[in-house]
């Protein structure tokens, strides 16, 4: 099924929680749908996303995946995003198992030992640059971590994962 990827579908506020959201009415079996169990979905979620998240990235244009391993991390890195807030959301705080699945999958997207590439976010800039889609998606997790706003966003229950609304 083709969807209109418009700014409805990234209201998240961040490229993580806009990647969590492409599963829509998680909490009902009956209804539940993945926007992304389409391959052909991701590419168009990818441009989406580049074009609505440039205030988060600047010019970055985000690789969606190929292989079918590069599409599994994705959907991993995905519900790994999703387990980890929505657990935060509903009261539970950051927990050791969701956060220790999101941080594994990032050190399998980064590596453990550091090699001139880092955690921190790329900030905006005007020089094109492209970034697989799950390892963007990560690094907008992490930020979401950044102690400024976790300052300005004490009250979890503002994130914008889509059951809440």
């Amino acid at each position: 099924m083709t969807f209109d990827w418009n700014a409805h579908r990234f209201s998240g506020g961040v490229l993580a929680l806009d990647l969590a959201n492409t599963v829509i009415f998680r909490e009902t079996r009956e209804r539940s749908q993945d926007r992304l169990a389409d391959p052909a979905e991701m590419p168009r979620f990818a441009t989406a996303a580049a074009n609505f998240r440039r205030g988060e990235w600047g010019n970055v244009q985000f690789s969606s995946p190929t292989s079918s391993g590069e599409i599994t991390v994705l959907i991993d890195v995905r519900e790994a995003i999703n387990e980890l807030f929505r657990t935060a959301v509903r009261g539970g705080g950051f927990r050791p198992k969701p956060l220790s699945v999101f941080l594994r999958l990032g050190s399998e997207l980064f590596g453990d030992e550091p090699s001139g590439q880092n955690l921190a976010l790329p900030r905006p800039c005007e020089q094109r640059r492209e970034l697989p889609l799950a390892s963007a998606a990560f690094l907008s997790g992490v930020r979401l971590f950044e102690p400024a706003r976790l300052e300005r966003d004490q009250d979890m229950s503002k994130l914008s994962l889509a059951v809440f609304r």
